[in-house]
């Protein structure tokens, strides 16, 4: 068993911000059903940023807690969307989707289990 950390960046589609948040808040809660994702949190990109930061690509950001064989849950996640199980995407840009999942290490670069 491993933990880690899905991250998602995403846009809404120009003029839909509010679909696109109407249809995060049933993802999220169709995403905690999956069995490993424990907890979900969404952040949205403030302003002002660091005066040397780039321009940021994406304004929303989703973390998801994983505990257990990573794969399998992403998996998992990713057979129950295409299986049409869970809501239809509504006002997000997919063209902007970016997701990664990143396991724990020590400050030292080692793996933690």
């Amino acid at each position: 068993m491993s933990k880690g950390l899905l991250v998602a960046f995403s846009n809404p589609l120009p003029g839909q911000e509010d679909a696109y948040n109407a249809w995060f808040g049933t993802l999220v809660k169709e995403a905690l059903a999956v069995p490993g994702i424990r907890t979900a949190q969404r952040y949205r990109l403030t302003s002002p940023q660091h005066p040397h930061a780039p321009p940021a690509d994406n304004r929303y950001l989703a973390l998801y807690d994983l505990d257990g064989d990573l794969m399998e849950i992403v998996g998992e996640a990713t057979r129950r969307r295409q299986a049409g199980e869970w809501a239809p995407r509504q006002g997000i840009d997919l063209s902007t989707v970016k997701e990664w999942v990143f396991e724990p290490i020590s400050h030292t670069g080692e793996r933690l289990s």
